[in-house]
């Protein structure tokens, strides 16, 4: 397989650029976010590459790091998101944004990305909100750190996540703190 490539920037598009290597030139498909990255023509990259495999036509996808590879990989193991589809959600925004809006089941912020509806933003947070983690590097604000933590003390108490989410819609805004959150969260899901 092909892991990254190194080249000169040949032409760029709005979907796609041409990298020239060693006389070659590959057309790899990268996100909107990705191509304003991408210095002049001419200049020198490197991008770490997917290559998806199908029997009409293999095409090369393109990435500015390790993190958005992962990502990307990771959104086409959802069922029904494909690599244009994942592409599509890489543009919306940086690698944290959008696993922070996974982690804090904001479908709303996910179906800006095109062709990405309210159903399918709920069916990638349903899908990847287990398998997502940030860097520690990364930012994770207080509110999401803190349901985090709700969620797991649920989870040790037999909870399923799928219930413990639907549960954390019906919690009043005004409930704050970990323990009034939990004790709240027990009383809806003992209601159930």
């Amino acid at each position: 397989m092909i892991s990254f490539l190194k080249g000169f920037l040949r032409q760029k598009t709005d979907k796609y650029v041409i990298i020239e290597n060693n006389g070659i030139g590959f057309k790899i498909f990268l996100s909107a976010q990705a191509i304003t990255d991408l210095p002049p023509l001419d200049k020198e990259v490197k991008l770490y590459t997917y290559l998806h495999l199908t029997e009409e036509n293999p095409q090369l996808y393109g990435f500015l790091s390790l993190e958005d590879l992962s990502l990307f990989e990771n959104l086409i193991t959802v069922p029904g998101v494909g690599p244009k589809l994942a592409l599509g959600i890489l543009s919306i925004g940086s690698v944290e944004k959008i696993k922070t809006a996974i982690l804090s089941d904001d479908d709303k912020y996910l179906a800006k990305a095109p062709l990405v509806g309210p159903k399918m933003a709920k069916k990638i947070i349903l899908e990847l909100s287990s398998k997502i983690k940030l860097s520690p590097g990364e930012f994770i604000p207080e509110e999401l750190k803190e349901e985090s933590d709700v969620v797991d003390a649920l989870i040790n108490l037999g909870y399923n996540k799928t219930e413990i989410r639907k549960a954390f819609k019906s919690l009043p805004p005004e409930i704050k703190g970990l323990e009034a959150k939990i004790k709240s969260l027990l009383k809806i899901l003992g209601s159930h």
